[in-house]
C-alpha cells in the first residue's frame, strides 16, 4: 500500500488548465516524513519544519509563474528569420579565370579533334615528328624500345599487401601479357 502512494506522489497531477506538475524533490521528502511523523526523532521533526518552511518560502517567491514568463519572453525572441544578404559578386580571380576559359574556347586552343578528355600535359613528352605531328604508337615502340624483364612473383606483389588488391594487381599484370601476345 505504501508503495502505491509512492508511485502516486511522485506520478506528475494535472490541474485545471491540463498542465502537468511534478513534485519537486523537496515536496516529495516532506510528503515521506509526513506518513511516518509520530515515529520521528526530535532531529527529524526539526528538520521536517525547516523543510516546511522552505517550501513556503519557494512558494511565495513564484518562481513557477517566473519561470513561464520567462519562458513566453524567450520563445519571441527564439524565431530565427534568416537574412538576406543578396547575391555576393565573383572574386575578380574567378571573372578572369572564367574569361580565358572562354577565350580558349572560342579561339580553339588544344586542336580541333574535339573536346580533349585527358589533360593538357598528356603526350607532352612524346616525340613528335618536323611538322609537329605525333608519331603513331607503332612508331614511338619502335623509337623507344622497352627493356625485356624477368620479375618473380614476391617482386610485383608485397608479401602483406591486402588479397583483393593483389589479385586486381595480378589481373592487371595478365591483361598486359595478353595484349603484347595478341
Amino acid at each position: 500500500m505504501e508503495k502505491e502512494e509512492k508511485l502516486q506522489l511522485q506520478q506528475p497531477v494535472k490541474k485545471e488548465k491540463e498542465k502537468v506538475i511534478k513534485f519537486s524533490a523537496l515536496e516529495l521528502q516532506i510528503k515521506e516524513m509526513e506518513k511516518n511523523e509520530d515515529n520521528l526523532s526530535e532531529y527529524e521533526r526539526m528538520r521536517l519544519g525547516n523543510m516546511r518552511e522552505r517550501q513556503m518560502m519557494v512558494e511565495m517567491l513564484n518562481f513557477d509563474e517566473d519561470k513561464e514568463e520567462l519562458n513566453k519572453m524567450a520563445q519571441h525572441t527564439r524565431i530565427n528569420k534568416p537574412k538576406d544578404y543578396g547575391v555576393r559578386e565573383k572574386s575578380s580571380r574567378i571573372k578572369r579565370k572564367v574569361d580565358e576559359e572562354v577565350e580558349k574556347k572560342e579561339t580553339g586552343v588544344g586542336g580541333g579533334k574535339g573536346d580533349r578528355q585527358s589533360p593538357n600535359w598528356v603526350g607532352i613528352w612524346t616525340p613528335r615528328t618536323s611538322e609537329k605531328v605525333p608519331y603513331t604508337s607503332q612508331e614511338i615502340s619502335a623509337m623507344i624500345p622497352v627493356p625485356r624483364l624477368q620479375l618473380e612473383l614476391g617482386e610485383v606483389v608485397e608479401g602483406g599487401q591486402d588479397y583483393y588488391k593483389a589479385c586486381r594487381v595480378l589481373q592487371r599484370v595478365q591483361a598486359e601479357f595478353k595484349e603484347g601476345d595478341g
